[in-house]
């Protein structure tokens, strides 16, 4: 809030010291959200850096992930948050459907 007017005045006067203002105040509004959003953005770039290197590591050792970890993904990112109707006609979430199948092929197996 003081070095951009300061530094708009020096070079352009009243103009520039009130151009100074203007760009210090939407800075101090948008780089704290922005920060955090880098963060964010910079975790999500390690998490997927992560997984590939493992799905290579993987691949290179032969090895093959669980079938059943890609049906549970595929369950989730199908499922909708819009609520179902159980045949007793109660009201019961996707996630709760999805639970109750991963408890029953933990029993089967």
């Amino acid at each position: 809030m003081i070095i951009q007017p300061r530094a708009g005045y020096k070079r352009h006067g009243v103009i520039g010291g009130a151009a100074g203002s203007l760009i210090a105040t939407v800075n101090i509004l948008m780089k704290p959200g922005l920060g955090t959003l880098s963060s964010l953005t910079w975790l999500g770039r390690g998490i997927h850096a992560s997984v590939r290197n493992v799905l290579e590591k993987y691949k290179k050792e032969g090895r093959r992930l669980s079938p059943k970890l890609f049906d549970v993904i595929s369950s989730l990112s199908t499922a909708s948050n819009e609520e179902k109707q159980n045949e007793n006609g109660r009201e019961v979430s996707s996630t709760a459907k999805i639970a109750a199948n991963n408890q029953q092929r933990k029993n089967i197996h």
